[in-house]
């Protein structure tokens, strides 16, 4: 498999001439999960990188060791227990950030749920988005899914209407 990289190194990963290959699809899969966290300005730890790893399963002391030397190589960067791409400013205040905002509105969340979820044919209540994420920015809103008994969504979406016109 070939990956190219000149967006996180300045170099083409997998291209002939004057680049890295890179054989192992256990450090493409790696660099995959890095740069797809990237996208979100999101650092991940080993253990997320292990958990999220794109298209390839390897375990835990495999995938430190694939970041290990993707890093002694130059293709990332690590910041305390932080692995991102390279050529990026330190996104762990960033990530801390996120996860302040998220921890915020999970405890309006945890307010909601039980109100949502013991409405009549009201079957789930599920976080989503950022919060769910853990990656909220300040000005992120609260995504809510609702699992609704089939053919009753438009009582519920009704009863909410006017429960929120009454100030519930």
């Amino acid at each position: 498999m070939r990956v190219t990289s000149h967006v996180a190194t300045g170099r083409n990963v997998g291209s002939t001439a004057g680049s890295v290959t890179i054989d192992d699809p256990l450090l493409v899969a790696v660099l995959k999960t890095i740069a797809y966290s990237d996208i979100f300005d999101f650092p991940l730890e080993a253990t997320e990188v292990h958990s999220y790893l794109i298209g390839k399963c390897a375990a835990l002391p495999e995938v430190c060791n694939a970041l290990d030397r993707l890093s002694m190589d130059g293709m990332l960067s690590r910041h305390g227990v932080y692995f991102q791409l390279v050529n990026r400013s330190d996104l762990s205040p960033l990530r801390r950030t996120g996860e302040a905002n998220a921890i915020r509105l999970l405890t309006i969340a945890r307010r909601l749920t039980p109100i949502l979820s013991n409405a009549p044919f009201v079957r789930m209540v599920v976080v989503s988005g950022s919060v769910a994420a853990m990656n909220a920015s300040p000005d992120a809103d609260l995504d809510l899914m609702l699992l609704v008994q089939p053919g009753r969504i438009y009582f519920v979406l009704a009863l909410f209407r006017l429960l929120r016109r009454s100030g519930v």
